[in-house]
């Protein structure tokens, strides 16, 4: 609960520094990074993965070298795999879920990465 408070805090904080002219954006991005990181893990373990991998790319974006991140991402990577391989043996049984699945998958994966392409395919065949 502390790491939510201390985001929300920050962000505020970013928000008030960008409309006094962001002369300070950059100590409040970096400052911000680690509490993004400890969300993106505490809801990758709470297998609220959707949420894990958005906060987990903006980590990366504000911090590329973030090494607890890109292992974090590969785990990320996997389960994506994993919720496709789920998709498609569910595809003829439970097709709603299959797309539910497929949708996530996307969203983990990323809009760009083959393997949402790939999702996002088998989604529009079923």
């Amino acid at each position: 609960r502390r790491v939510v408070e201390a985001i929300r805090r920050l962000e505020e904080a970013r928000g008030l520094d960008r409309r006094l002219g962001g002369h300070h954006a950059a100590a409040i991005q970096k400052v911000l990074v680690e509490p993004w990181y400890l969300d993106a893990a505490r809801a990758f373990y709470e297998k609220r993965y959707t949420d894990a991998a958005r906060r987990t790319a903006q980590v990366l974006r504000a911090a590329p070298d973030h090494s607890l991140a890109g292992k974090l991402r590969q785990r990320i990577e996997r389960q994506a795999d994993d919720l496709y391989a789920e998709a498609r043996r569910l595809r003829a049984s439970d097709p709603a879920r299959a797309r539910r699945l497929l949708a996530d998958v996307v969203k983990m994966a990323g809009k760009g990465s083959s393997l949402a392409r790939d999702a996002e395919a088998l989604s529009r065949d079923l």
